[in-house]
């Protein structure tokens, strides 16, 4: 039973022994290149020793092994099995064979044992590197937030840190056990002596490092009164303390005011405070205990989450004191206040204030002109202004002359639900410099009158550079005729020398059962669409996104038709996994002045779909298509050639060239793929770029020697840049 042949293994929930799963593989004589096994419950498969010995000999070629060992446990007994499984498994596969090959345990192992484990006191870990380096930053993963909640660790050694991550694993370890007392480092250098590291033996600039990352409550709690020089370190002040207090530590709130804020609020840099419910009340307690006054000598930053109104003004007063107050970030938590009239004098009055964000519950977060302009009064050195957004409003917008803004640069107002009347009056009231606006609004179809903007940006806005417009509209069977009036009427405005003299290009972008027609400057990526600028005024770009593309969105599209044929839709980008071969093909019939096209997921396409030279959109886009840009995105492993031949047989012209790779891809097949299709099918290809998750140099002499293999005599140069390598033929 010989499988010569043979390159990927997959075994889940397998059952047989060891001595039965060694004898199948020494029987198969294959070439593997990828194995992946489930276990349960069998011990024997835990010999590290074994497994390196039957891969060395049996399966040399492997590059990607995935072994997984699951066992259950409910009692006593079974957790002492557990143990006995878990001893075994940390003190096997730490051979320099597996981390030479980069074959790592999980750490999600370590955090389902220690979130199991609540009463452990001290950790020893000897070998550090079998954890990924992408897995050290693992905030978010299920088990961590809890294991760092309940243990109670103060004692940890590690082993064997590695030169090259040694910052971010210690980093790891000591953002899971915030009460560590002892740690102990084994470092194995280069030449594999070993040093030791405690704690008391770190460097004073060090320690401070490290301070710098936990919260001041913690630093005191952990290191007060353990020695001498740990004692004099913590009350140096040398030291800032930044204090983040939240729900889970309002039991010890008396206490931290008492022993630790007050007495140290000369030191403290940063005081973040968080309510996150409406019945809790650490904010409330708080200011019971301490007063933020002038003795916050250094206080730079103060963060108030689920502040009630009336406190939050109280406090404001006294945070004029605060000589180096910078930052200061609210959230109100009345749901229903309307009027923060008159918390912004109060905020506006800082003295050092750089930055500030206020914000009120999700039902009240709106504004209006006439309530902008009142804030507006506050701030004459404004320079960059977001607002989100802004409504209609029943009183009417007055003209101020006091209310000028000469220092605002950007404008971004994310969701614009006023007349282009009442902007147009707000802009030429503030009298600003502006450089960059950024607005979306909806409906309006004055808003595309490209005259009126034209005169409004040449008048008010002169030194505008970056101008990012757009109006949304839904698709809807109730609004078909006047959706397709404003798709007319953009695609015949904002087309004059004004628009691209300025490289402000116009966009249509259909998302789910919305529309979203935009302005925005140039972006220079992979589409050179300057070039066209001199001889076609007309260019537009066609976006088909979101994956839930529906028979009303198709249905638009059809009656885009007829505008297309009024305008030059030069690149189309399909960002739509639902999106069928067939749909593409009859969008492509339509749009024959494409030139580059862009396809997020080609994987969309199922392969039962790929072979359809016969169909008539095919021999129509076949033979109009100008196309001679394409980019492929997230190609699989199973249909990669396939895919890529498809679009290679599609687009004759193609000059670029770009595929995204997923990890699995194997680029070096996909080069002569593409290799052989330059000399027969695609002649005027001169770029091809692969963007692979993995490149290195490795990878670019690999491409280089299948380049050299072909003997094909052609001037070629190679190179990557992060994850790029590109390939230019000239």
């Amino acid at each position: 039973m010989k499988l010569p042949h043979l390159k990927y293994i997959y075994f889940q929930d397998f059952d047989a022994s060891f001595d039965e799963f060694e004898e199948f593989i020494k029987a198969i004589s294959s070439q593997l290149q990828i194995f992946s096994i489930s276990i349960l419950r069998k011990k024997t498969y835990l010999d590290g020793d074994r497994w390196e010995r039957l891969i060395k000999e049996y399966m040399p070629q492997l590059k990607k092994f995935y072994f997984h060992f699951d066992q259950y446990f409910d009692g006593n007994n079974e957790q002492i099995n557990l143990s006995d499984s878990t001893n075994e498994f940390i003190n096997q596969f730490s051979s320099p064979f597996w981390i030479e090959r980069k074959l790592f345990r999980e750490i999600q192992m370590l955090l389902d044992i220690l979130s199991s484990l609540p009463n452990i006191e001290s950790l020893k870990l000897s070998c550090i590197p079998v954890f990924q380096l992408e897995s050290l930053s693992i905030e978010d993963v299920k088990n961590r937030l809890p294991v760092s909640a309940i243990n109670k660790i103060t004692n940890v050694k590690l082993g064997q840190v590695t030169k090259e991550q040694e910052e971010q694993q210690i980093q790891f370890f000591i953002n899971l056990c915030p009460h560590i007392q002892y740690l102990e480092i084994d470092s194995r250098l280069s030449d594999e002596s070993i040093w030791y590291t405690c704690l008391e033996n770190l460097s004073n600039e060090v320690l401070y490092d490290i301070f710098e990352y936990l919260d001041g409550c913690d630093i005191y709690k952990s290191f007060s009164n353990l020695n001498n020089r740990l004692q004099n370190l913590i009350i140096s002040l040398s030291l800032s303390l930044r204090i983040e207090l939240d729900p889970l530590s309002k039991h010890l709130l008396e206490d931290h005011c008492q022993h630790v804020i007050i007495p140290n609020s000369h030191r403290i840099l940063s005081l973040h405070l968080a309510d996150y419910w409406k019945d809790q009340l650490l904010i409330d307690a708080f200011f019971n205990h301490c007063i933020i006054d002038s003795s916050f000598q250094r206080l730079e930053s103060i963060m108030l989450k689920g502040i009630k109104t009336e406190k939050l003004l109280t406090t404001l007063f006294y945070l004029k004191f605060l000589p180096r107050l910078f930052s200061l970030t609210m959230y109100i938590k009345d749901y229903y206040y309307h009027d923060p009239g008159n918390i912004y004098p109060l905020i506006f009055s800082l003295p050092t204030l750089k930055y500030n964000r206020l914000s009120r519950s999700t039902h009240t977060r709106e504004i209006t002109i006439p309530h902008l302009n009142s804030i507006l009064h506050y701030t004459p050195q404004l320079r960059h202004l977001y607002c989100n957004p802004v409504i209609d409003s029943n009183e009417e917008f007055k003209n101020d002359l006091s209310m000028k803004l000469p220092h605002l640069k950007s404008l971004y107002i994310e969701q614009f639900y006023e007349s282009f009347d009442e902007f147009e009056m707000f802009i030429k009231e503030i009298s600003s410099p502006l450089q960059i606006l950024n607005i979306t609004v909806f409906w309006g179809k004055a808003y595309l009158d490209s005259n009126r903007w034209e005169r409004l940006i040449k008048e008010y806005m002169p030194q505008l550079r970056k101008f990012y417009f757009h109006l949304n509209h839904m698709i809807h069977d109730d609004f078909t005729k006047d959706l397709i009036d404003l798709s007319n009427g953009f695609i015949n405005q904002f087309n004059s020398p004004f628009w691209f003299e300025r490289k402000w290009f116009r966009e249509i972008r259909i998302d789910y059962e919305n529309i979203d027609f935009s302005i925005h400057p140039y972006k220079e990526e992979w589409i050179d669409l300057h070039e066209h600028m001199k001889s076609d005024h007309r260019i537009m770009q066609l976006i088909i996104m979101n994956n839930q593309f529906t028979e009303l969105t198709w249905r638009f599209i059809k009656e885009l038709k007829c505008a297309s044929k009024a305008i030059h839709f030069t690149h189309l980008g399909i960002e739509d996994d639902s999106m069928c071969i067939h749909m593409l093909l009859d969008t492509l019939s339509s749009l024959p002045n494409i030139k580059s096209l862009k396809l997020s997921s080609p994987s969309i396409f199922p392969l039962k779909s790929l072979p359809i030279e016969d169909t008539e959109n095919y021999r129509s886009v076949l033979a109009i298509n100008k196309i001679t840009k394409v980019k492929l995105g997230q190609v699989t492993e199973e249909q990669e050639e396939q895919q890529i031949q498809f679009f290679i047989n599609l687009c004759p012209h193609i000059e670029y060239l770009g595929v995204d790779c997923m990890s699995d891809t194997d680029v070096p097949s996909l080069m002569k793929l593409i290799l052989m299709n330059r000399r027969t099918r695609i002649p005027n290809l001169c770029y091809l770029c692969f963007i692979i998750p993995m490149a290195d140099e490795n990878m670019v002499r690999t491409l280089a020697m299948t380049i050299d293999s072909e003997r094909v005599n052609d001037n070629y140069t190679i190179q990557r840049s992060g994850n790029k390598i590109s390939v230019y033929w000239k």
